[in-house]
């Protein structure tokens, strides 16, 4: 249906627009269609117009304040973010490795001083045993009468003669 038929009652904006730019083209009067049969070239020239409007409706953004970037743009204007992102992830990591290291090496010392910490106990318990052997050793021989040691053997009695209960004997491999 072209633009010049009376039977069209709603007409889109974009299509007055193109039909008034038209006019202002061929030098009509603004205002209303004048009520006269279209020629050939009219009608073509209409079916044209048609055609533009239709394509211009179904054109995503052409305004020309709106213009689309293109999508190389938006990667390269966000490549400073995402490469400041993966250092800061980087870094990240690297210093947690760093941390397990030293937790590492840490836990190893913390073995390392209980183990000396109970071979030095064990050798303290050992030297404490030793002195109390020492002493009970010390305190024996103390309560023994110093001098040369004699051996003491027991005699039995004899009836007739009263010798005392011990005899001592200087030498007892003669």
């Amino acid at each position: 249906m072209s633009w010049p038929d009376p039977a069209r009652r709603e007409e889109p904006a974009e299509d007055a627009a193109l039909r008034l730019e038209l006019q202002g083209m061929l030098g009509l009067p603004k205002g209303p269609a004048p009520r006269v049969e279209p020629t050939e070239a009219q009608i073509a020239l209409a079916e044209d117009l048609r055609r533009e409007a239709l394509r211009r409706r179904h054109t995503p953004n052409l305004v020309p304040l709106k213009r689309r970037r293109p999508l190389w743009t938006l990667v390269a204007a966000g490549l400073p973010l995402v490469l400041g992102l993966a250092g800061i992830g980087l870094y990240g990591v690297q210093q947690k490795r760093r941390a397990d290291e030293l937790a590492a090496a840490v836990r190893q010392k913390e073995a390392e001083n209980d183990r000396l910490r109970r071979i030095h106990q064990d050798a303290l318990d050992r030297q404490r045993v030793l002195e109390d052997q020492t002493l009970n050793l010390q305190q024996a021989s103390a309560r023994t009468p110093k001098g040369p040691r004699q051996l003491v053997l027991p005699v039995n009695k004899p009836a007739e003669r009263q010798l005392p209960e011990n005899l001592t004997v200087s030498n007892p491999r003669r």
